[in-house]
């Protein structure tokens, strides 16, 4: 019986701080702009971003650089160094995972701004 009620609490706590950890963060790329993001926690984090353009019909390219650590783009791995172009659309999502204190610059090459909305 013991057994079955720290089961109970232990699901329970589980369900409760997922939703405590969880977290939204908008990030606006302006056009011919950088910007460095860096993984401030001490473990690793996963996310999900929703892209917004002004025009549903553009695209545009996401020069991504690591500058620290290691993480992914795409399920791409990057490593310190690592350079790659991703190219978004209106309404797609891009999934990102970074280690511990990774950092990372986003350099929109485009001429419109670019709109990403994360959950982790």
């Amino acid at each position: 019986m013991l057994r079955f009620i720290s089961t109970g609490l232990l699901c329970a706590a589980s369900f409760i701080s997922t939703h405590t950890f969880a977290a939204s963060v908008s990030f606006d790329f302006m056009p011919h702009q950088s910007e460095v993001i860096t993984n401030f926690t001490i473990f690793p984090i996963k996310a999900t971003c929703l892209i917004s353009l002004q025009n549903e019909q553009d695209n545009a390219t996401l020069h991504v650089k690591a500058l620290r650590r290691e993480g992914t783009i795409n399920n791409f791995p990057l490593k310190k160094g690592d350079e790659i172009d991703v190219t978004v659309h209106h309404g797609e999502t891009i999934t990102l995972s970074a280690q511990a204190a990774a950092q990372v610059e986003f350099t929109n090459t485009s001429d419109i701004p670019v709109k990403a909305m994360c959950h982790t």
